[in-house]
């Protein structure tokens, strides 16, 4: 079974928890005990909970839930780069640090599933998870957004993550096509 760091649930558990009267209703009975549990950073959890608590929160919110799980994977780079656990890794601007970073930033927040970033050519990476056993479109667009948090925080200059392919469309892996000016 899938498991994802407690630094990617804590901040949505926290969401949950202030619109605790909202949210009870809409949390299925079987993850409504992360409204009580504490959460650990350092802790594994089941990643299978994860998208259904951010949809929660989508409803919760009223937007489209696509950018939900878009805003999602963005504000959880944020709060893991900026001031937070894994600020040692934040990028220097490097294309090739790049690579070793974001690899240690997927392998200390999932237990399967190996991210490789390849410079390609001049201003041209990829970004590839191959063998992640929780590849979802859902769980895509969270990543897309951490992606472009992380290239944003990478001081590339004007950096764009899109998405090449998807395991959930039966591409052999996921893969984010990486530009910077």
């Amino acid at each position: 079974m899938a498991q994802v760091k407690g630094t990617a649930m804590i901040g949505l558990v926290r969401f949950l928890r202030k619109e605790r009267e909202r949210a009870l209703p809409l949390v299925p009975p079987e993850l409504r005990h992360y409204l009580e549990d504490r959460i650990f950073e350092s802790r594994w959890y089941p990643e299978r909970d994860l998208i259904p608590l951010v949809l929660v929160c989508a409803e919760l919110m009223g937007g489209d839930p696509e950018e939900t799980l878009h805003t999602f994977g963005r504000v959880t780079a944020h709060a893991h780069l900026d001031g937070g656990i894994y600020a040692h890794l934040g990028a220097d601007g490097d294309p090739g640090s790049l690579a070793i970073k974001a690899s240690a930033l997927w392998s200390s927040q999932h237990d399967t599933g190996k991210l490789r970033l390849e410079i390609e050519r001049d201003r041209l990476g990829s970004i590839r998870v191959d063998g992640y056993s929780h590849a979802s479109r859902q769980m895509c667009l969270i990543l897309t957004g951490y992606f472009q948090q992380f290239v944003d925080s990478s001081n590339l200059p004007n950096p764009q993550v899109k998405k090449r392919q998807c395991v959930s469309e039966g591409a052999p892996r996921c893969e984010w096509e990486l530009r910077w000016d």
